[in-house]
């Protein structure tokens, strides 16, 4: 049996790298969130490993973990937050440039406008 500091360690780097993304999402811009993915796999792993430990009965009645795991949830809460919003922000002003650019249609919608399509070939 592993002992608890061993997953109360996954679950601090799992943490930590939920609250680097919730830091850099303060900003969220394509190139921010890019630099997300590093932070969400290392702590996609962790809690991999801890969903395992879980299932097997390994961590049941460790308390130190389950305290921790319950502030990661409130992390994970808040980085949601932070997507949902930057979605809400970044879909807005979607809908302005389609209203500047293509107008309304009948419904008093910002109109959709033809895609332009492209064909980038390398090498």
């Amino acid at each position: 049996m592993v002992e608890e500091e061993v997953y109360l360690d996954w679950a601090r780097k799992a943490r930590a790298g939920i609250r680097e993304v919730r830091r850099v999402l303060v900003a969220p811009t394509p190139e921010t969130l890019a630099r997300c993915q590093p932070y969400l796999a290392e702590s996609i792993a962790r809690l991999k490993e801890l969903e395992e430990a879980v299932h097997s009965g390994q961590a049941r009645g460790m308390k130190k973990l389950c305290a921790e795991l319950s502030e990661l949830r409130k992390d994970l809460r808040q980085v949601g937050a932070l997507l949902n919003q930057a979605s809400a922000f970044h879909l807005g002003w979607a809908r302005l440039f389609a209203a500047m650019t293509a107008g309304y249609n009948r419904r008093g919608e910002p109109a959709c406008r033809e895609p332009i399509r492209r064909i980038s070939i390398r090498g």
